[in-house]
């Protein structure tokens, strides 16, 4: 997978595992409401900005989608009864951001591929709403987890004085 694409497939997953304890119409209208946001974003940047100042904003904002990551997979640890009475609320919200983020990363690249990429993580939400629903909550969570480690680890890479193995170096 391009680097490129990384953090808003990782996005896009996290999302659709916090999707998982929303309402199946929540579920449906928040996966939506994601991908609507993400496709209007990517045409308005194509015909309406500048290619080098959306290039600019897509590095910043991927380090933001490595924070939504974290906001998103973070959200399935809310204890239960909280999770039940705030997941219609933060459903959407999480959604929207996700959809934003993704958009705005992906149009640096120039071509919508990373879109056709990412989106298809959130339909991750449906298998985690099965395993939600069968009571083995603590898979999503395990999973969760995982992809916090993640975006901690990738997020804080970039602030390092080192270079990641995806990107070339001095000696290259």
């Amino acid at each position: 997978m391009n680097a490129d694409a990384l953090a808003p497939s990782l996005l896009c997953a996290a999302c659709g595992l916090a999707l998982a304890f929303a309402p199946l119409r929540m579920r449906w209208t928040s996966a939506a409401l994601a991908a609507v946001a993400a496709i209007i974003v990517l045409v308005v940047s194509a015909y309406g900005m500048r290619q080098a100042w959306i290039a600019m904003i897509a590095r910043e904002v991927t380090q933001v989608c490595w924070f939504g990551v974290v906001v998103c997979a973070a959200s399935v640890y809310l204890p239960a009864a909280a999770l039940r009475r705030f997941a219609p609320k933060i459903a959407p919200l999480l959604a929207l951001g996700t959809g934003l983020c993704c958009g705005v990363a992906v149009s640096g690249q120039g071509d919508g591929i990373g879109l056709l990429r990412a989106l298809p993580w959130l339909l991750l939400s449906w298998p985690a709403a099965w395993l939600v629903d069968r009571g083995v909550a603590a898979a999503v969570n395990v999973v969760c987890s995982w992809l916090l480690a993640v975006a901690v680890l990738a997020a804080t890479l970039a602030w390092l004085p080192v270079t990641p193995g995806y990107l070339p170096d001095h000696l290259e």
